[in-house]
């Protein structure tokens, strides 16, 4: 894809973080969904192919001119790669089926999918793949990695894995253990497959809410033992 005159993107993103002036402000929209409307197919069939994701983010691009591409389709992308199953509605985004840990004690024997070996990872690689392909350096693509600390709230659900935080501190260590094995690896697969960097998602990693409901947790066990 051809730049106007002007900086690229990436010179554009470049030079606004080592502190100068670039010729505009840089423009970063997550075209995630957009893609699928714009090719006229539903949301399902859109992320089923690689090559609807890529011509999908470049004709957004072409029509916004944002500064930046995405590797990234939804969230529960990840849960894909552990097992699990995506649920696709036609008027909005996919969503996260059942958890894959449905007990503290399964934990113990869960071992960490390879990224070679997961469909929906290989799929994402290629989508990067083709984009980089596609733009050469003119224009950066960002990969997604979901922290190890948040994952396991669609690994096993948000209330289950706050539960575990509270009473099985060495289920909790393992799992992270084994969630950071994960994250590098496949962090490490997207800049490989040419991504410029990755975003390192993390929402859960929040004093505010863990403290609130750990407090929360001992204070219902404290009246129910009462």
């Amino acid at each position: 894809m051809s730049e106007s005159k002007g900086m690229t993107s990436s010179e554009r993103i470049g030079t606004t973080l080592g502190h100068q002036e670039p010729d505009r402000v840089p423009f970063l929209l997550p075209t995630i969904l957009q893609g699928a409307r714009l090719l006229g197919l539903p949301i399902r069939e859109y992320f089923s192919r690689a090559e609807y994701v890529v011509e999908g983010q470049l004709r957004l691009r072409q029509r916004y001119r944002h500064d930046a591409l995405f590797g990234f389709m939804y969230a529960s992308q990840e849960l894909e790669a552990w097992g699990g199953e995506t649920l696709f509605r036609g008027d909005g985004p996919p969503n996260g089926g059942a958890p894959v840990i449905r007990a503290p004690e399964e934990i113990e024997r869960l071992a960490p999918p390879a990224v070679a070996d997961s469909p929906i990872l290989q799929r994402i690689l290629a989508v990067i793949e083709q984009l980089r392909a596609r733009v050469g350096d003119a224009v950066p693509i960002m990969g997604v990695s979901i922290a190890p600390f948040s994952l396991p709230v669609m690994q096993m659900g948000f209330e289950a894995y706050l539960d575990l935080m509270h009473d099985r501190p060495e289920l909790l260590d393992r799992l992270l253990r084994i969630n950071e094995a994960y994250c590098v690896e496949w962090s490490n697969a997207q800049l490989a497959a040419g991504a410029t960097a990755i975003s390192y998602t993390d929402p859960v990693c929040s004093p505010s809410s863990v403290i609130s409901w750990s407090c929360r947790s001992r204070r219902s066990r404290l009246d129910s033992d009462t």
